[in-house]
């Protein structure tokens, strides 16, 4: 078996990525079933029954999805066998060889998201505005990985689950995952690759 991708494995040379820097450029994320398939078959409004039906809502506020680029369609059938290795990175990590990576194989189809249409994007909600966003959350073996998130007026995020306010979240998280599911899906001959100018990447 070939080693896991080097380009996949947070390093600590790395160039930070935020938000902003990537705004307009595109995301990946792996599905059981093509997506595409059913966009040629179903009006947007009946897409999220039909691409989601075994998804938890709530699982839209804490979102991952992977930038589009050095992390392309080849990589999404890969699955660590360490899932450890799927926790958060930082720089003050060491840098992990990827020959000592574990993985294997679990097909999929690619799903790519408009960056541009989930970045700040507002949301009006019982007369409460609501934003729906993104942010790097690398992993130790994908510093590729954002995290989509809905923050409400006061700044906070919104938590996958919550003991108070929970129909709330609930309903919430279905008009944010309607949004996602018929405005951000892009084409394939949409998508366009990042790249960085720093050689940290070849």
């Amino acid at each position: 078996m070939d080693n896991y991708p080097d380009v996949l494995v947070s390093q600590q040379n790395y160039p930070e990525l935020d938000a902003d820097t990537v705004s307009s450029n595109f995301f990946i994320r792996k599905t059981k079933e093509d997506v595409y398939s059913y966009l040629k078959k179903y009006k947007p409004s009946e897409l999220i029954d039909k691409i989601l039906p075994n998804t938890p809502k709530r699982d839209v506020f804490v979102f991952s999805v992977s930038l589009y680029g050095y992390y392309n369609e080849a990589h999404i059938s890969l699955k660590v066998n360490d899932a450890a290795l799927n926790r958060d990175w930082d720089r003050t990590m060491p840098n992990l060889p990827a020959n000592q990576i574990e993985y294997s194989i679990d097909p999929g189809y690619p799903l790519f998201l408009c960056a541009q249409k989930l970045y700040k994007h507002p949301i009006i909600f019982e007369n409460e505005k609501f934003c729906l966003s993104f942010w790097h959350k690398p992993t130790i073996v994908n510093y590729w990985h954002f995290q989509l998130f809905t923050k409400n007026s006061t700044g906070e995020h919104l938590p996958r689950e919550s003991k108070t306010d929970e129909r709330k979240l609930k309903r919430l998280a279905v008009i944010v995952l309607e949004y996602l599911v018929t405005e951000s899906i892009c084409l394939v001959s949409e998508v366009k690759k990042f790249q960085c100018d720093s050689s940290a990447f070849q």
